[in-house]
């Protein structure tokens, strides 16, 4: 697919049976993210598959993680398969204290050294669009329902609920085409119902490149690095 319809083919892993998927499909895809979670035994447990024709990186939440802990973090992931670390807080927190385990991470990371962390900000808005833009660029396929198309993963942010609430539902897996085609709208307004959105920034740009033909794209004139999480 990637190499026919020029379509980047990715995997979100926590990498515990990374020994199960085939040599053929690892090379199959753009970028692979293997999910770091501190439970017992992680070391053991997580193990980072070979790309050889994409970019390999991580992904961890912060909850408190000490200097020590991250040290060690940063010796467990030390080979030169790992490109990146992607660190962020608990998104849940309200915004005071999301913005506070931001400060608290970027300390962290000073003192910390490894070059292969960056972190990523995110901070609750709602959308200047009442139509979610992104959505048609990244939809969120669950398994709600045998398989369900929302507009993203990060609906159960909204007024705290942590699930996806069928307000948010688009269509079954099967209409996704239709969808994209505009032949199926969306059932909420972003405005309204997005209180907890965190990728309003996105949804601007998208917006004013659509209906004020406002054009910033032109603007990053270099590739952008760790570009799947814009």
């Amino acid at each position: 697919i990637k190499h026919d319809q020029n379509l980047s083919v990715a995997l979100i892993t926590n990498g515990t049976m990374t020994h199960k998927v085939s040599k053929e499909t690892w090379d199959a895809f753009s970028w692979v993210r293997v999910s770091l979670n501190f439970f017992n035994g992680y070391k053991e447990k997580i193990k980072f598959p070979v790309i050889r024709n994409g970019v390999l990186g991580c992904s961890m939440v912060y909850i408190g993680q000490t200097l020590q802990e991250m040290k060690e973090l940063s010796q467990f992931v030390d080979n030169d398969r790992v490109k990146y670390i992607r660190i962020l807080p608990n998104c849940l927190l309200d915004q005071a204290a999301l913005i506070n385990e931001h400060e608290k991470i970027m300390k962290l990371l000073e003192e910390l050294g490894d070059v292969r962390f960056f972190q990523q900000f995110k901070l609750h808005g709602n959308p200047c669009s009442s139509v979610c833009h992104q959505a048609y660029f990244r939809p969120y396929l669950s398994e709600v329902n045998g398989g369900t198309v929302f507009p993203c993963d990060s609906l159960v942010l909204n007024n705290e609920l942590q699930h996806f609430n069928e307000k948010y539902l688009i269509c079954k897996s099967q209409n996704i085409l239709d969808f994209l085609d505009r032949k199926i709208g969306m059932n909420f307004d972003a405005t309204r119902d997005c209180l907890g959105c965190v990728f309003t920034d996105n949804i601007k740009l998208l917006d004013e490149y659509m209906c004020a033909n406002i054009n910033k794209f032109d603007e990053y004139q270099e590739e952008l690095m760790h570009e799947e999480f814009v």
